[in-house]
């Protein structure tokens, strides 16, 4: 048995590097991953690719900044599925925005 059989897991950012790895991973594992992020196109080529793998994975537009997109999001999945049992947060600064060796402290908003 897959250590992550039947487990509903949230994704932020599903289709950054370590988001989309991660979002294999637990797919690889069983979990039913539901991918989220601003470009659409970009989600569902992941959950394309877990699912021609033989995972589980559902696509969302969501907006990070947007309270009610999460709030829509995570609410879809507990109705789905009745429960949500993790969230892996990808949102970070991405390397084409970001000043890397900065202290974040010191990046602007």
């Amino acid at each position: 048995m897959k250590p992550l059989n039947g487990k509903s897991i949230a994704v932020f950012a599903s289709y950054g590097e370590i988001a989309s790895a991660a979002a294999k991973e637990m797919a690889t594992q069983g979990a039913t991953v539901f991918l989220s992020g601003r470009d659409l196109s970009q989600v569902e080529q992941l959950s394309n690719h877990i699912l021609s793998k033989g995972g589980k994975a559902e696509a969302h537009q969501v907006n990070a900044m947007n309270e009610s997109d999460i709030e829509r999001f995570l609410q879809h999945i507990i109705d789905k599925t009745g429960k949500l049992d993790a969230v892996f947060n990808g949102i970070g600064i991405r390397v084409s925005e970001g000043q890397y060796g900065t202290p974040a402290a010191l990046l602007s908003l």
